[in-house]
């Protein structure tokens, strides 16, 4: 293994990439989740998300998947951090199984102590 994604990690870039793939074939709009909940046909002909999750999930990733005990950390990082509901309950969990290294578009994360935050820039240049 290699890395740890958590379940909404997961579940945010199947979303995430599903609406860039309607997007990509002329389903604009302000809310294309809302025109795609409105057109199952149009849900059923988008295939290149469901490979882009697969080809995720075929990496050296575990799934981390959320526990009881994360919620009640995870206000607590809220409060210290400013951070929001799913970027505390993530960071709350890989704290759980001892996670300090965090690849992220996400600018918050860097005030939080002890965590050493990797940007897309950073992840493209160890690619190198």
């Amino acid at each position: 293994m290699s890395g740890v994604l958590s379940a909404v990690v997961l579940a945010e870039f199947c979303h995430r990439r599903m609406m860039q793939e309607a997007q990509g074939q002329g389903l604009l709009g302000s809310n294309p989740a809302k025109a795609l909940g409105q057109d199952p046909a149009l849900v059923r002909s988008l295939s290149q998300y469901a490979r882009d999750v697969q080809d995720l999930l075929a990496g050296e990733f575990a799934v981390l998947d959320f526990e009881v005990t994360d919620l009640p950390k995870a206000i607590e990082l809220q409060r210290q951090h400013g951070l929001l509901t799913n970027d505390s309950l993530l960071l709350a969990a890989a704290m759980r199984v001892g996670v300090s290294l965090l690849a992220t578009a996400d600018p918050q994360f860097s005030v939080v102590p002890g965590l050493q935050v990797f940007t897309p820039d950073d992840v493209q240049n160890l690619a190198r």
